[in-house]
């Protein structure tokens, strides 16, 4: 079997499960909550001084419009980790053990680390396709809310008061260039969190306790993330929950470049990919009616 089809099967097993419609009202009630909270806070909040701002933001003509809630969205841990990424590890989680066919799959490629390569790509795949779908989902409730425009709104000009960086400090970005800056930040962490989970459920044998440890670790981090607020030293980013969105929650700032955090989740991937290949080299990995063919794999 050529990696290619066996890529396309792993896929049609972990996209096309009825849990895949729990994006819909998950992130749907996520985009509500946003759109409606800058309906309801965005035009009274006091707007940004629009004298003040470089003429390349454009010409500012809405108080309030979709991009508003799409960052608040996806800049809240909250939303993000109890909501957003806790659905995406649900929905993946039974990527492993392998199924029946997996196994013969494993026979066929004679190599246990085309397939490790294959599971990493699916789940990078899916990692994606999560994403898009549920940016485009709260990026059409905003706007249904507020409106559309393709520049910045008053409210959100400035940055902080969206969950984004100051841009006065860091320069100006199109809405488009910092949503797509999000999408890739949030595309590697939810690899590395599903790569992670994927190396315990290798090496502890059952799907759940992979994902209640990586649920454990974010929830555990949480606290910290206020504890760490201050602190200036290389100790503070190593916090995964720091790098996962543009700012450092609870307050919109950022001390360290934004690039640390996309080498943060790279370095990630690559230990996880080594330790996940080291792994199935040494651990069983079929089921037990077939412990001998396994033995010759």
């Amino acid at each position: 079997m050529k990696p290619s089809a066996y890529l396309r099967y792993q896929l049609k097993r972990t996209l096309l499960r009825p849990r895949w419609l729990l994006i819909v009202p998950v992130v749907g009630f996520i985009a509500y909550l946003s759109s409606n909270a800058v309906a309801l806070v965005g035009r009274e909040y006091p707007a940004a001084d629009l004298t003040a701002l470089p003429k390349a933001f454009g010409v500012i003509t809405n108080q309030i419009n979709g991009w508003d809630s799409f960052f608040i969205a996806f800049g809240n841990l909250e939303y993000l980790v109890f909501g957003t990424l806790n659905l995406f590890l649900l929905c993946v989680s039974d990527i492993l053990p392998e199924s029946e066919f997996g196994n013969l799959a494993l026979f066929r490629f004679g190599s246990r680390r085309k397939w490790w390569g294959v599971k990493s790509v699916a789940l990078l795949i899916a990692a994606a396709l999560y994403l898009a779908l549920s940016m485009a989902i709260v990026f059409a409730a905003g706007v249904v809310r507020n409106g559309f425009d393709l520049n910045w709104s008053a409210f959100g000009a400035t940055g902080t008061s969206i969950l984004l960086p100051s841009m006065m400090k860091v320069g100006y970005l199109s809405p488009t260039a910092r949503a797509l800056q999000a999408f890739f930040l949030l595309l590697l962490s939810f690899w590395t969190l599903g790569m992670a989970m994927t190396v315990l459920t290798l090496r502890l044998g059952k799907p759940l306790w992979g994902y209640l440890a990586v649920m454990l670790l974010c929830a555990v981090t949480f606290p910290l993330e206020y504890a760490l607020i201050n602190v200036h030293s290389p100790v503070a980013i190593l916090s995964p929950l720091r790098n996962l969105t543009l700012v450092y929650w609870a307050f919109p700032f950022r001390e360290e470049p934004i690039w640390w955090s996309f080498a943060y989740w790279l370095i990630w991937i690559v230990v996880l990919n080594f330790t996940g290949r080291k792994l199935c080299e040494r651990i069983p990995l079929v089921s037990k009616h077939d412990s001998k063919e396994e033995g010759r794999a």
